[in-house]
């Protein structure tokens, strides 16, 4: 697992690729009043599919979830937000605080090609 340290409207890749995995990146220091996540499938077929978790982490490790994507099994971008005042969308909209850690993970069932990018709003 790596560590990234980012500042209100960084952006960076996480993960890149993958199969029949669970790969997760943990960010701290995240100061912003919003986190977007960017899931970009390039090839997804046969049942294939990929699937985003956003994860809030305590100082004192307990880890819980903020926003759960749902799998996904065909080429798109799909964004998922977290920021206090979105409206709530099932499965892509978290009306909810940014915590100061904040643990990425995708999960992968097959073989799909992916990249996961992300930006802290000001």
């Amino acid at each position: 697992m790596a560590t990234t340290y980012l500042q209100a409207t960084q952006s960076g890749s996480l993960v890149a690729g993958g199969a029949a995995a669970t790969i997760d990146m943990t960010l701290t220091d995240v100061a912003g009043r919003s986190l977007v996540v960017v899931l970009n499938t390039a090839t997804a077929s046969g049942g294939n599919t990929v699937q985003v978790t956003m994860n809030a982490v305590t100082t004192s490790g307990y880890v819980y979830p903020l926003l759960v994507g749902i799998a996904v099994a065909a080429i798109a971008v799909t964004p998922y937000r977290i920021g206090l005042g979105m409206t709530p969308s099932a499965n892509a909209v978290a009306n909810d605080m940014i915590p100061r850690r904040i643990q990425v993970v995708a999960t992968v069932a097959g073989t799909v090609a992916y990249g996961i990018d992300y930006f802290i709003g000001a």
